[in-house]
């Protein structure tokens, strides 16, 4: 029993070093294993001319990101355009100087001839062409608090610019963080399925060995088979994901999306964290952009209120004027003026009133736009506290099975090349292995996924919210 026991190991070890020889050699048609994928002479022709492989950390990805984005630089186009309009407000009480000048051909010319010392003089009234130059000079005195109300309206559309560029940047920081752990989640699971392939093509070489032996049934082998093609189908799906996920990385960052990267993962290293919620709450209410930009839209449409108030209201202005023009006879050949303008809109039909009662409905809509805001951070936090404590758990005991799943294979295994056990125990075995080495993949990539929201449903990084919301458990 023991010769005939050691013959059926050495002739399983052998068509094993027989597979491995075979799939070195050639690929596999469904896919591969990630070595011959990483291996220099996998890649096609194309991918060989192709462009060179960048690698990216995480943090290099948030910098490219927050560098490239469209979105985010057009959010900065914006911020420059409320500056240029605040600029534009801030000259409106400031002194305003304007220069006309025209020269226009008329006819027919008219004169009359009237004695002079020396004889008739021709006077004209209306010449064959007029040439005039003009400088006017205005300068608000008072107007009612109009235009101080437009200059703070035209500020705080900087600060809303502004904020919304700060919002844009966590929320894309979120995206980025997110999809890079998605990729690394792909890449995790296609090592997940390099070694389900693995044990599959051990299988059928022990499969093959007992059959040979006559120890086993040709049902064996042939199962031992189709469990190799599905590990197979089950890593060419893994590979596509990898690139899907790539894409999507891609695009966040600006990126040409045919061009090859590769990612550093930082190393997953995972902690329990005991954070105080309430405390979690009103961090985020200091921290969100989201709440000091519903702030700003509060204040904003206070300032529309008092705009549309003002409209009314008394306007007085300085102004001077200087004018050279052909001398004719009843006209010197320069003039000027100086003095005040004062205006009053009468009635003007209810225009105003009505602009004051849509300024205040849109207050009162930016005030209850602030508390919803405030509610919905505040249901952020608490849906991102409980997804860390559930990722975090599941990853435990995920960490757990996967040690129950891999000493089960090995007695599947020993079972199964001894001739007690059989051929569907060793199948069960490695499925429950690629399940739960699976399940730990989701779960990690949950648990850093789960800290990028928190993160950002709070505004700061995950260290500053142990430091000041941390609790001893």
């Amino acid at each position: 029993m023991i010769t005939r026991r050691w013959y059926l190991i050495a002739i399983a070890l052998a068509m094993a070093g027989s597979a491995w020889a075979q799939q070195a050699a050639s690929p596999p048609a469904a896919g591969g294993s990630a070595a011959a994928e990483a291996s220099p002479a996998a890649p096609g022709p194309a991918a060989a001319s192709s462009q060179q492989v960048i690698k990216l950390t995480l943090q290099d990805c948030l910098q490219r990101a927050l560098a490239k984005n469209l979105q985010l630089q057009k959010a900065k186009q914006q911020v420059e355009q409320a500056r240029a309009r605040a600029k534009a407000a801030a000259a409106l009480e400031g002194l305003r100087v304007d220069l006309a000048a025209s020269a226009m051909y008329m006819g027919p010319s008219q004169s009359f001839t009237v004695p002079g010392p020396s004889g008739p003089v021709s006077l004209e009234v209306s010449p064959k062409h007029m040439e005039t130059a003009q400088i006017d000079i205005s300068k608000p005195l008072y107007t009612s608090g109009l235009l101080e109300a437009q200059q703070r309206l035209a500020r705080q559309g900087v600060d809303l610019s502004e904020l919304q560029v700060a919002s844009r940047q966590r929320e894309l920081v979120k995206q980025v963080e997110q999809a890079f752990y998605q990729v690394q989640q792909a890449e995790d699971f296609r090592r997940v399925c390099s070694q389900a392939v693995e044990q599959a093509l051990q299988h059928l070489a022990i499969a093959r060995a007992h059959f040979e032996a006559g120890t086993a049934p040709r049902f064996d082998v042939l199962r031992a088979q189709v469990g190799v093609a599905n590990a197979r189908q089950q890593l060419t799906a893994a590979e596509n994901a990898v690139d899907l996920a790539k894409i999507a990385l891609k695009l966040l960052l600006a990126m040409d999306t045919t061009q090859p990267i590769e990612i550093a993962p930082p190393a997953d290293e995972v902690q329990r964290v005991s954070l105080d919620e309430a405390q979690c709450i009103r961090l985020a209410l200091k921290k969100r952009p989201e709440i000091a930009l519903a702030k700003k839209a509060v204040e904003a449409a206070q300032t529309q209120v008092v705009l549309a108030d003002a409209a009314d209201g008394i306007k007085l202005q300085a102004m001077a004027s200087y004018k050279r023009q052909r001398a004719t006879a009843f006209s010197s050949d320069y003039s000027w003026n100086i003095g005040i303008g004062l205006s009053k809109p009468l009635f003007d039909g209810g225009q105003t009133s009505a602009n004051v009662k849509a300024a205040r409905q849109a207050l009162a809509q930016a005030e209850t736009d602030l508390q919803q805001a405030s509610l919905g951070v505040a249901a952020e936090v608490s849906a991102a506290l409980r997804k860390l404590r559930e990722a975090f758990q599941r990853l435990q005991t995920v960490q757990e099975t996967i040690a129950q799943a891999e000493e089960a294979l090995h007695v599947a295994q020993v079972r199964y090349e001894n001739a007690v056990g059989t051929s569907v125990e060793v199948t069960d075995a490695e499925t429950a292995l690629t399940a739960a080495r699976s399940n730990e993949v989701v779960a990690m990539a949950n648990y850093h996924i789960a800290i990028a929201e928190l993160e950002a449903a709070v505004g700061i990084s995950l260290d500053e919210i142990v430091k000041y919301a941390g609790t001893e458990e």
